[in-house]
């Protein structure tokens, strides 16, 4: 089917059906093995493949707070709560029906002050980061422990390449820790990251609406199809996904298309191949289906 034709100009792509799985308002979506897929709201909710349950609500689960899943196949939720006293590190395991501490999963930064940041999930590496002082670079043949950044990036990992983010920095984590990417555009307020290899980086400027393009050796500029970016996912390089408050557009490896029927108000966006899509924010969780053309 070929793609019709916006008022604006931008093409409607169309091979992508959406329903609506959740209806209530997530900031976080992880997926498990299984067939295991969970949300982070006001609330926590579990889908075990047969639709989202509500877990006991989670003791914090501020937007500072994501949700993964452990090596257990088990919901984390990691990051930080903002008080009056400054910021309070979160870092809780679903353990026996309920939330617990996952102290004993973070060694020494268990005791340290300080707010956290990193990314879980069964693939490696896992990275768990205080401000200012280490992270612990998780893998299955061991773990290492390198300097953390002095901010509090989000980190994406991206086909077992961890990527950090914050305002108008970019960093790529790197054997001895986390590199200011070298010969980079100069960002202004980055909404989203995401590598489909360490060549191949596409970097949504939510400051300037644009889409930063490396592919190789050099980066490319272009006007972001879609206002408001918040997230990109890519299984591959000729299907890469941009969501945020205008909708979600889907670029095939040749040109940006608009998605038809995806929502607005878009802050996650992921999957599990390139034929099913999740996208997740203001109103509530949606998975998109791959139509016949």
């Amino acid at each position: 089917m070929p793609a019709a034709v916006s008022d604006a100009g931008m093409p409607q792509a169309t091979p992508f059906s959406f329903r609506r799985m959740l209806e209530a308002p997530v900031h976080s979506l992880a997926f498990g093995e299984k067939e295991r897929v969970a949300a982070l709201g006001a609330d926590a909710w579990l889908d075990r493949g047969k639709g989202f349950e509500k877990m006991p609500k989670p003791p914090r689960a501020t937007a500072e707070v994501g949700i993964y899943f452990g090596r257990d196949n088990q919901p984390r939720l990691m990051g930080f709560e903002r008080t009056p006293g400054g910021e309070t590190s979160v870092y809780l395991r679903w353990l026996k029906d309920a939330w617990q501490s996952g102290s004993s999963e973070i060694a020494r930064l268990a005791g340290v002050q300080g707010p956290m940041y990193g990314v879980l999930g069964w693939a490696d590496p896992e990275v768990v980061c205080k401000r200012g002082d280490q992270c612990i670079i998780k893998r299955v043949s061991g773990w290492k422990f390198v300097p953390a950044l002095p901010s509090l990036p989000r980190v994406v990992l991206c086909n077992g390449q961890a990527w950090a983010f914050e305002q108008s920095q970019l960093w790529v984590l790197e054997k001895e820790g986390f590199r200011t990417v070298a010969g980079a555009p100069a960002f202004t307020r980055i909404g989203a990251v995401w590598g489909t290899s360490p060549q191949e980086v596409w970097v949504a400027d939510a400051g300037r609406n644009v889409v930063q393009h490396y592919a190789g050796s050099t980066w490319s500029e272009q006007r972001s199809p879609i206002e408001g970016a918040h997230a990109l996912w890519a299984p591959s390089p000729s299907e890469v996904w941009l969501a945020g408050d205008g909708g979600a557009a889907r670029f095939d490896g040749k040109a940006w298309a608009l998605v038809s029927g995806a929502p607005k108000g878009a802050l996650v966006v992921a999957g599990r191949d390139a034929n099913e899509v999740w996208i997740a924010g203001a109103s509530g969780v949606w998975r998109g289906s791959k139509t016949a053309q």
